[in-house]
């Protein structure tokens, strides 16, 4: 088997993320995490059967360009690795990750939805704006997701 887990924070991944990551590990599956490039940090060492990454992502960014360059990160590195399954966490990873895996019928996607995210959040126009797109966003990329797991009950 062959996973990938997506997530936005580094630090977040090794420290709250590992056991899982061990787990697989111990089920003897092949796994792949994909990371931000803007966060590099020496953590990856201690975690060498990890294979890491690296894409274009902005966490509060609100560039178009940008953001079509995430998810053509994503879907370069999920044609590259050909996973089995993807796991995905933090709210532009779960958005992005979808997105990309629409080409991509076959593998299997869980979504685990941590918070609405820092663009949900925003006032005054750009705000509103932002949070019509992350719900249309959400209604898409989930709407690929083969599961969909709520870390907060508020969230759901």
């Amino acid at each position: 088997m062959r996973v990938v887990l997506t997530g936005a924070l580094e630090f977040a991944l090794w420290r709250g993320r590992r056991e899982l990551l061990e787990d697989w590990r111990t089920r003897g599956w092949e796994i792949h995490v994909i990371l931000p490039d803007v966060e590099v940090g020496p953590e990856a060492d201690h975690l060498p059967w990890v294979r890491l990454h690296r894409i274009p992502l902005h966490r509060a960014s609100m560039n178009p360009a940008r953001d079509l360059r995430t998810i053509r990160g994503y879907r370069e590195r999920f044609r590259e690795i050909r996973p089995d399954a993807v796991l995905a966490y933090n709210p532009k990873p779960v958005l992005y990750s979808g997105l990309a895996l629409e080409s991509l019928p076959e593998v299997r996607f869980v979504a685990m939805v941590t918070g609405r995210g820092a663009l949900e959040r925003r006032a005054g126009i750009k705000g509103g704006i932002a949070r019509r797109a992350v719900r249309a966003l959400y209604r898409r990329s989930l709407g690929r997701a083969d599961a969909i797991l709520f870390q907060n009950e508020d969230d759901r």
